[in-house]
């Protein structure tokens, strides 16, 4: 018998389903997840609960719904795999105590795509914009370093329109209808100056951009003016992904336990990278088998420290979401 370890890396975004699950039937499954969106046991110790019910035999593809712990409805879309949520289909976001979406679209293949829609508290239109999957970006020739979606049209919250046909002047407001972000649109992209601030109206960064690409930023932080021109950097394990998947490779060891058994699967282990490059809060964050994920959490745990992240030029605590299949063949 063959064995391969195999891994694959992402950041924020995994959510998942494992052994843990509640089982109804071979397509219904019911999910606990706390507010990192990582399972556990009890609905006492959760943030909401994912309901997995059926698959499209055509496409592959099982509904899944989101619930907060109230029972209200969270999102509901859908996923080519009950492993993992890999977003594919019609989506919808939905606020605590509204049955409106706050938020729609599409993704293919876990990427966003096509037209979206965004919506404020009182039911009316935020926005609408375009997402395009990278093959979409090469046909048009989008430039890869704009990190936004395209906003073809934006209203304030009484309906007043102020980007139309993909120019004006773009306000971004929350849900207390506060603005925090303002500038310029054009041709569907950031041009110019934008400013940033918090719920309070405080000034966090400023930003220039030409054709949507950020070309600086400062930020104001703890009374320091922070240069960047990368919103975000991701953090990276000594020598990149290549040599994570070799640390990996040379040091996990499938247990003998899952073996006998033929136990395969996937695991998810969460940790934080701090600001020194530290891993810590290392947890089980998908289960498959104790021995398989007692051995993915020592492995994690002996890492190296990791190059940190960054955001808005600071150095910050980053959380990343590491899984690790094992595979018997």
């Amino acid at each position: 018998m063959k064995l391969i370890l195999s891994l694959c890396c992402c950041c924020f975004l995994w959510q998942a389903a494992s052994s843990q699950t509640y089982r109804f039937n071979d397509s219904t499954f019911l999910i606990f997840l706390n507010d990192q969106q990582c399972e556990v046991e009890k609905k006492e110790d959760a943030a909401s609960f994912r309901l997995i019910y059926g698959i499209h035999q055509a496409r592959a593809r099982y509904d899944v719904k989101d619930f907060y712990v109230t029972g209200e409805l969270k999102m509901a879309g859908g996923s080519t795999s009950k492993e993992r949520l890999i977003r594919d289909g019609e989506f919808a976001w939905y606020r605590k105590g509204e049955k409106r979406p706050y938020q729609t679209g599409n993704y293919s293949r876990n990427g966003k795509t096509g037209v979206w829609f965004e919506y404020y508290p009182n039911g009316k239109v935020r926005q609408q914009s375009v997402a395009y999957l990278q093959s979409e970006r090469e046909k048009r020739r989008i430039d890869n370093r704009i990190n936004t979606d395209e906003i073809i049209n934006s209203w304030d919250s009484t309906g007043i329109q102020e980007v139309k046909e993909g120019n004006g002047a773009y306000s971004l407001r929350n849900d207390q209808y506060k603005v925090i972000a303002a500038g310029l649109i054009k041709n569907g992209w950031k041009e110019g100056a934008w400013e940033y601030f918090d719920s309070t109206g405080k000034k966090l960064r400023t930003e220039e951009y030409s054709h949507g690409v950020l070309q600086k930023g400062i930020n104001f932080k703890d009374g320091q003016e922070l240069t960047y021109t990368i919103q975000r950097v991701l953090p990276v394990f000594p020598g990149g992904t290549g040599a994570l998947g070799s640390f990996i490779s040379t040091k996990l060891v499938y247990p003998r336990a899952a073996i006998s058994k033929s136990i395969q699967g996937t695991v998810l282990v969460r940790f934080t990278v701090t600001t020194d490059g530290t891993l810590r809060d290392i947890t089980i964050c998908q289960k498959v088998e104790p021995s398989m994920d007692k051995e993915a959490l020592r492995v994690v745990s002996i890492m190296p420290p990791w190059t940190p992240g960054e955001t808005y030029g600071a150095k910050q605590d980053e959380v990343f979401i590491l899984p690790v299949r094992f595979v018997l063949e």
